[in-house]
């Protein structure tokens, strides 16, 4: 049976001209102007000095490009980086000796202001809920355990497929559903469950007690033993969690007002149900809400992973007892290339340039796997449906854009522009027939502990994530430099929307 490929991946750019972007291309015009203008008034030295400061603007903003970024890119951006550090905005302390007001630990950074609430559905289960006053957005959360791929034939895989994007295609018409996060997450399992669940499991048989097992008993006993003694080291564990963010401000399209905390917990009560029967239809075969001592739990040993094990033990006999205002790390600091935090660095990478060629259903397996390297790995996908209206608006100007630029200076396009433009109208057509326009991206962590070593292995890692994400998807990935403890928020898929926190706008972006 063949496999099919899923592709039609384009990244949404404003289009400038003879290759220059948008910024560059209006700085050059409007030079052009100016020195017009000058000249026609007789100011000849005035009008050079426009024409030399506009040309030097435009070799500034179009030279040097590297991962994406050109050359006053990053000067901006290291020069907001040594800005907070004269702030002193990049060091978090915890606790009664902070600035903290309550003197509580709180998750650092854009975290730190959220607020949680704990439910009930209409079944009767319960589920946690983040509130982000500062973004008016609720974040609800589902754990999640797939089949696998390993006993399921391709006509199975291509359902599961199907139903993911049945899932997003369904998405897009909630109008208040503003974020689908999907975080894997690969670390060094404590070794605490396996006996544990071997403990439990003797003592419900009445096999607990080793006299009374006989020869045949002891045997196998030893046998099990000395299994989990095996297998239980140094084993990596992968867990899924799937979070779903939903706005809470006002939608004058739809005629919605705004909402409190309350209200969202209300809504997202009935709500539940449904969003937990609609992932399972999408291949996540175990789905369960999150309460909120899951994800205080979870965000915890992300902040502060050498707890992990006594967060596990604590687990197994009746909970840890914390609260989501003890989840951030005791210190904390940021750096250029890394961030610190509780004995342990985090780096984080991102997407620049999305897939070269086709999607297949088995391109992400290596980049979810553990690397061997890394104490904690996690790969978040980010994806942001859009509705009906702003998929056609999306559709149509990227199609705009790819027209101008291929009609541009009189000469043959080339292929990757040819491309770019079949893309598009692929796009508008599959668009017109019901598909969703989906934006999406991917925020890799890779943590490591703190020593004279963690430059290599962080370099390890990211060599790792690299190797990953060129094999089967060929994306190119860049570490967020000066930005690493806001990427380690935004990677832990608590609810964050990454757009609503840019120092830079989508509009500025696309034009440099």
């Amino acid at each position: 049976m063949s496999r099919p490929a899923y592709g039609n991946i384009t990244t949404p750019r404003a289009a400038g001209f003879l290759g220059l972007g948008m910024a560059a291309a209006a700085v050059a015009f409007a030079s052009i102007a100016v020195a017009a203008v000058l000249l026609m008034v007789g100011w000849l030295i005035p009008a050079g000095v426009v024409l030399v400061v506009g040309i030097w603007a435009v070799v500034w903003m179009a030279r040097g490009k590297r991962q994406g970024r050109s050359s006053l890119e990053r000067r901006m951006n290291a020069r907001r980086f040594r800005k907070a550090q004269r702030k002193g905005t990049v060091k978090y302390v915890s606790g009664p000796a902070s600035r903290i007001p309550d003197g509580a630990s709180r998750a650092p950074g854009l975290l730190a202001g959220t607020i949680p609430y704990e439910g009930t559905d209409a079944f009767g289960q319960e589920f946690g809920m983040l509130w982000n006053p500062r973004d008016r957005t609720a974040t609800v959360f589902f754990s999640c355990a797939g089949q696998g791929r390993g006993l399921s034939d391709q006509s199975s895989i291509d359902l599961l497929v199907d139903g993911w994007s049945g899932f997003l295609a369904q998405a897009g018409l909630v109008a208040d559903l503003v974020q689908i996060a999907v975080t894997t997450q690969a670390t060094r399992d404590p070794g605490e469950r396996l006996p544990a669940a071997v403990a439990g499991a003797r003592v419900n048989h009445g096999t607990a007690d080793p006299v009374s097992l006989g020869e045949a008993g002891s045997f196998v006993r030893g046998t099990v033993d000395e299994i989990v003694q095996t297998i239980n080291w140094n084993m990596p564990r992968i867990s899924q969690h799937v979070a779903l963010t939903f706005s809470g401000a006002e939608i004058a399209s739809e005629g919605t007002v705004a909402r409190q905390a309350e209200d969202m917990l209300a809504d997202l009560a009935i709500q539940m149900p449904a969003l937990a029967e609609l992932l399972t239809g999408a291949g996540a075969l175990t789905v369960s809400r999150m309460k909120i001592a899951d994800i205080v739990d979870y965000a915890f040993v992300a902040y502060n992973p050498d707890r992990a094990l006594a967060v596990e033990r604590a687990r197994l006999n009746g909970g840890t007892n914390l609260s989501w205002f003890e989840v951030g790390p005791a210190a904390a600091e940021a750096g250029l290339e890394h961030w610190e935090h509780s004995g342990y660095v985090s780096r984080t990478m991102t997407v620049w340039k999305p897939p070269a060629g086709f999607f297949m259903d088995d391109s992400l397996t290596a980049l979810l796997l553990p690397d061997g390297v890394s104490e904690q790995k996690r790969v978040t996908m980010l994806y942001r449906v859009l509705g009906p209206e702003e998929s056609i608006a999306a559709l149509e100007g990227d199609k705009t854009n790819r027209l101008f630029e291929i009609n541009q200076g009189g000469k043959a396009a080339t292929a990757a522009a040819g491309r770019d433009l079949g893309s598009a109208v692929d796009g508008a057509d599959e668009q017109a027939h019901g598909a969703a326009v989906v934006r999406f991206s991917f925020v890799m962590t890779s943590t490591v502990p703190k020593g004279p070593d963690q430059k290599i292995r962080l370099d390890k890692a990211g060599a790792a994530l690299r190797r990953a994400c060129s094999t089967g998807v060929q994306m190119s990935i860049r570490p967020s430099d000066g930005a690493h403890d806001s990427g380690h928020a935004i990677g832990l898929g608590l609810g964050l929307v990454p757009a609503t926190h840019a120092t830079v706008s989508a509009a500025m972006r696309k034009s440099l």
